[in-house]
């Protein structure tokens, strides 16, 4: 049996966003971020910086790898 593999930080990202009902440019006017940053963080695998982590993990409940 094949094991999947895990969600990356940026695909649990955009699955908690969307499970709110946000936008990319709602999610980014909360933690003071453009949407294209956060379509950085969800599809190019870059890592916001640690402020913006702990304040998405307030809003989406999304514990950062790092």
């Amino acid at each position: 049996m094949t094991k999947m593999p895990s969600p990356t930080y940026g695909e649990r990202i955009e699955a908690a966003r969307k499970a709110a009902g946000w936008t990319r440019d709602e999610l980014g006017r909360r933690v003071d971020r453009t949407p294209q940053a956060i379509f950085t963080w969800e599809r190019q695998g870059r890592m916001p910086h640690a402020a913006v982590r702990r304040r998405l993990e307030e809003l989406l409940g999304v514990k950062s790898p790092l």
